[in-house]
């Protein structure tokens, strides 16, 4: 019996194209007659046959050979390069957040906790666009969705180095956030809508991740010449001492201790707390003073906006090619004729449910920790360790460098290692360098930093689209098991930032490395939960095909 709802066909023999620890059953499953496709479906659909075909064909042909002689196959490699690049510009929109988090704070005079709510407000505009977007995807042109998602990461891009109101700056991280979850949605849908029947397409959708942490890892880069520079210890001395020498006959004797006690301060609060010690015929130079220093601090600040302003023009200019595809690419898109080849044998629904909650959960942390990587562990070395912004975000972008590299060797290893396996070997050697992090932080050994958080880039980079390829062993991820596995990523992204500025905020810094441990363990633990859920289902299915076998042995 056929079932029309994406959720509830369910099932979970993966493609032929893409290698799973079952592949050895496909070839078995069991079709009944009446599920059978009808042979004037099979007349309609026979273009999507032949490209099925072709890619299983075409597989001894080299690349060039493909896209001089296959038209099609040459649409769909251009549409992947501009949906490579988006994802590029995503890593760069939101690499940059982390970075300029401590200068988008003092642009609007909050408090770190509520700094951190950014990064939560970024998530709770990607939860609502994500939603919105698989709500409304049937019934608009896809291409027109990933444009108005581009074009929104451009104007709030623009905006948000201007935005010195508190409720103004979060508005627009929610509409940022908003942008990439449409963006995310619509992305992802065209790309598996067009490159299922690819046998390479594992290595299509980790390159397309591989230019997320390009952009991720560029971003900081760019972005630390503009940052607000911390001042110096010797500049305080030396404004202390020429304000002291022009107040001498206006300081009592009794003033001179309360300015040299924040000697070494760099809080011009706590300057302007001391003087207020003076006599108060000093308030007014005092004042004089505290005119000044926020007149240089904004000129400090608005540098920032010019590297918004380059994240703004690489929008803008990418979004021009999706919407001329808007008109020019609707043929790629045939995802509805496709959906009549994907017939796979059912499983029961408490096997789909257990494995849906595992990998949704699944991706709420990792995207959750994932997030706080980069948005909020420029924050913690600063506070914590006393490092300089610009060494926070060096570090992170070093962070972003090895994500790269991760994504670059799963496009290979990908090729030879199952999913669940390159899986399993990841969190592995992920959770060594989540401990070896945590005693690093604990001891203040910063070269044990510069060494166990790249690796924890690297492993970690394979997580995300190694569990979309995982899940389409067990599901097929389209329709509502992909926006259901998006909205889990989306919570985790939210909640956990918010919970670790408010922990670091108001208890200790050291929150930070707590929480993100717990994180690893957990994970640790679900990819072997998964695991056996694995051998269940294979168990499953093996005594499935054997009953087919019996089925078709009594009707012949």
């Amino acid at each position: 019996m056929q079932k029309n709802d994406d959720f509830d066909q369910g099932v979970c023999m993966p493609p032929a194209e893409l290698p799973s620890e079952d592949n050895v059953l496909i070839s078995s499953a069991h079709i009944t007659t009446a599920d059978a496709i009808p042979e004037q479906n099979v007349l309609i659909d026979n273009d999507i046959k032949n490209q099925e075909d072709d890619a299983t064909s075409n597989t001894k042909q080299s690349l060039r050979e493909r896209l001089v002689k296959d038209d099609i196959f040459r649409r769909k490699f251009i549409l992947w390069i501009f949906l490579c690049m988006s994802s590029g510009i995503l890593g760069w929109v939101i690499g940059q957040l982390g970075p300029s988090l401590l200068d988008l704070k003092e642009i609007t005079n909050c408090r770190l906790e509520e700094a951190s709510f950014f990064l939560t407000s970024v998530f709770i505009g990607y939860l609502m666009g994500t939603i919105v977007s698989g709500a409304i995807y049937q019934r608009m042109n896809p291409f027109l969705l990933i444009f108005l998602g581009i074009t929104a990461l451009g104007v709030t891009s623009a905006a948000i180095p201007w935005s010195s109101l508190y409720g103004v700056m979060i508005s627009m991280h929610i509409l940022k956030g908003f942008g990439f979850g449409v963006l995310d949605t619509a992305g992802n849908s065209v790309f598996i809508s067009n490159f299922k029947h690819e046998k390479g397409i594992q290595s299509y959708l980790h390159a397309i991740h591989l230019m997320f942490a390009v952009g991720g890892f560029l971003s900081p880069i760019a972005t630390a010449p503009f940052l607000m520079q911390d001042l110096s210890s010797t500049q305080m001395d030396e404004n202390l001492n020429l304000t002291i020498y022009q107040n001498t006959s206006l300081l009592s004797t009794s003033s001179l201790p309360s300015i040299l006690f924040i000697k070494n301060s760099t809080d011009f609060s706590k300057v302007q707390y001391a003087l207020q010690t003076a006599n108060y015929s000093n308030m007014t130079y005092n004042d004089d003073l505290h005119d000044r220093n926020n007149t240089e601090h904004i000129q400090r600040r608005s540098v920032l906006y010019k590297a918004y302003l380059i994240s703004a023009g690489l929008c803008f200019m990418l979004a021009i090619p999706f919407l001329c595809m808007c008109f020019t690419n609707n043929k790629t898109y045939k995802e509805e004729k496709s959906k009549q080849m994907d017939k796979k044998a059912e499983l029961p629904i408490r096997i789909k449910f257990s494995i849906l909650f595992l990998m949704c959960l699944f991706l709420g942390i990792d995207n959750g920790m994932e997030d706080t990587f980069f948005g909020l562990f420029t924050t913690f070395v600063v506070v914590q360790l006393g490092w300089t912004k610009k060494t926070g975000s060096y570090i992170t972008s070093l962070y972003w460098a090895s994500f790269a590299c991760g994504r670059l060797s799963a496009i290979f290893i990908g090729r030879r290692l199952k999913a669940s396996k390159l899986l399993r070997y990841y969190v592995n050697v992920f959770l060594l360098a989540m401990i070896g992090l945590f005693v690093s932080t604990m001891f203040a050994f910063d070269i044990g930093i510069w060494i166990f958080f790249p690796v924890m880039g690297f492993t970690v980079s394979v997580f995300f689209p190694s569990i979309f390829i995982w899940t389409q062993d067990f599901l097929t991820v389209a329709g509502k098991v992909s926006s259901l596995l998006l909205v889990a990523a989306s919570l985790g992204s939210m909640l956990n930032p918010i919970l670790i500025g408010y922990l670091m905020d108001n208890n200790d810094s050291m929150w930070y490395a707590y929480i993100t441990l717990a994180d690893g363990i957990v994970m640790w633990i679900m990819v072997w939960v998964a695991t056996y859920v694995s051998h269940y289902v294979k168990k499953y299915r093996v005594d499935i095909k054997v009953e087919c076998t019996e089925i078709q042995e009594n009707s012949s």
